[in-house]
């Protein structure tokens, strides 16, 4: 059984996250896909624009609504406290024991892959599938040269997704500009009718 899973903060969850569901499932071929909100990011500083768990959760929910074989699971948000991907993949080896993981990147975290926690373990538990920005793969490709000769498996897919960031809409939402496009349309609504990042 192969699994991708796909982790973030998803505040709030925009297209180029979709985009990167889609672009992953057509290379990988998962029988089931994972997407997994943090409770609290190790990563990030938690500014007061960071949504509930429940909205994010929501919104991820919409977000993917209608994908085959795509389920959003509360496993971290459950757990609460900072959501680090060591422990998750630790547990969902215990659920489908006998699964092949494949964690879904985007380019910024994939740089950062060696800083994380327990990394030497983490990459014993699952390969990890890159996407570029528009700056394109070559750096990507070098970095998961690195991580290779450290025991891990890559595989980056070389074809850029669009460059759009949930700190961006956020601003577009505070200035009253239109998210249109940026997010899949049941987000945009959810986010209008729950009067978020006001």
């Amino acid at each position: 059984m192969r699994i991708l899973v796909f982790g973030g903060t998803f505040n709030p969850v925009h297209n180029g996250h979709v985009e990167m569901v889609k672009m992953a499932q057509e290379v990988i071929s998962p029988d089931l896909t994972v997407v997994i909100p943090t409770f609290l990011p190790p990563h990030k500083s938690i500014s007061s624009d960071f949504l509930s768990s429940g909205d994010r959760f929501n919104m991820c929910k919409l977000a993917f609504d209608g994908f085959a074989n795509t389920e959003v699971s509360d496993i971290e948000i459950e757990a609460e406290g900072k959501s680090y991907s060591l422990i998750t993949f630790s547990k969902l080896h215990k659920i489908y024991p006998d699964a092949e993981f494949f964690m879904l990147c985007g380019a910024d975290m994939f740089l950062t892959l060696k800083t994380w926690y327990k990394y030497d373990e983490l990459i014993k538990l699952t390969a990890f599938c890159a996407l570029p920005r528009k700056e394109g793969a070559d750096e990507l490709k070098e970095y998961a040269k690195i991580v290779e000769n450290d025991g891990g498996k890559c595989i980056v897919i070389d074809e850029a997704v669009t460059d759009v960031s949930s700190t961006e809409i956020r601003r577009m939402i505070i200035d009253n500009e239109n998210i249109s496009g940026f997010v899949p349309d049941k987000v945009r609504e959810y986010i209008e009718n729950n009067n978020l990042f006001r």
